[in-house]
């Protein structure tokens, strides 16, 4: 396990005025979950492509679900020690697929995890670690202007880290779709946006989950009209464009009454691949993800929006990956 191995390391270097060791971990992340965020929310470009103008469309009834799989991913990181003043980072990342069965129980699919050091190497040579068989990564790339600033490197090294968690997600999402090329009759949910994880619109059967709504689309009227999207409707299919990867359909969902409540309450953005069928099938996977609402993910504050799947992926991956004592206990002794 690369936190202990990285442990023993730093207790031959405990000794090396270089050498700032942490041994209370004010700064480890109990829990992320969630990719980074857009700093400011913004608009983004997007185009109809059903209908001329955009409205709210009644989805109907909740449908049984044919939703079969479920995709999500999660980050930790610790921040162990400085060198010569530079943040060695540490971090584990992981994804898993869990697939339900016919019995409504949840199972792994298939998993994957990596453990790494995220530092720069123009301040700190990875050649002794790279002789302990210690996995770590240039935070910079080549040519790259290093920065000079600790906080400045800490925030590089945990966009190297969910850099890390989506290469994980979409080896999964790759898998999955290799794996169940022949069988039309399974379906992904992916945990964020589609086109994060899937680099080709190769199949249909996969769409993403978008729970927070930093980047908004169309202009303030429309906005309004989706906004007051009632439960169990849906805004009209509009295409997301000016993506560096595959684009998406996408459409907005209510899945509960916001009545009372905030306008964003139970909505959430669907993301499907870009083919012709998507937009007719938008009502059916709309009463679909109408069917996952029970049961809820109670006690989650997000579980108006958070469907109990990906919830359950979520718990998942917090029982196999190290826990904030493991980490503070790691260096506890240094």
């Amino acid at each position: 396990m690369l936190l202990k191995d990285f442990a023993s390391y730093l207790r031959e270097k405990a000794n090396d005025p270089a050498v700032h060791i942490i041994n209370r971990s004010d700064t480890a992340d109990e829990e992320q979950n969630a990719p980074l965020q857009t700093a400011e929310p913004r608009i983004a470009s997007a185009k109809l492509v059903e209908g001329d103008k955009l409205a709210a469309v009644p989805v109907g009834a909740p449908a049984d679900s044919r939703l079969t799989h479920f995709l999500d991913g999660v980050e930790r990181t610790h921040l162990p020690c400085y060198w010569s003043m530079s943040p060695a980072l540490y971090a584990y990342t992981a994804a898993v697929v869990r697939e339900r069965g016919t019995d409504r129980s949840m199972r792994t699919w298939r998993c994957a995890s990596d453990e790494s050091l995220f530092f720069p190497f123009a301040h700190i040579d990875p050649t002794d670690m790279w002789s302990r068989g210690l996995r770590v990564v240039d935070t910079y790339e080549n040519g790259e202007t290093v920065d000079e600033h600790p906080g400045a490197m800490i925030d590089r090294a945990r966009k190297a880290v969910n850099r890390t968690r989506s290469a994980l997600e979409s080896g999964l999402a790759r898998e999955w779709v290799e794996s169940c090329r022949s069988n039309p009759g399974v379906w992904l949910v992916v945990d964020g946006s589609l086109t994060e994880v899937v680099d080709s619109a190769e199949r249909l059967n996969v769409i993403g989950i978008i729970k927070s709504h930093q980047t908004q689309y169309f202009g303030l009227e429309d906005q309004r009209r989706i906004l007051s999207l009632a439960a169990g409707e849906r805004s009209s299919v509009f295409a997301v464009v000016g993506r560096k990867r595959m684009g998406a359909y996408s459409w907005y969902l209510r899945l509960h009454p916001n009545t009372g409540r905030d306008v964003y309450f139970g909505l959430i953005r669907v993301e499907a691949t870009p083919f012709p069928e998507t937009i007719e099938m938008a009502d059916d996977i709309s009463r679909w993800l109408l069917a996952e609402r029970a049961p809820l993910s109670l006690p989650d504050s997000r579980w108006d929006r958070l469907m109990y799947p990906i919830r359950d992926c979520e718990q998942y991956l917090r029982s196999i990956a190290p826990t904030r004592v493991m980490l503070e206990a790691a260096f506890s002794g240094l």
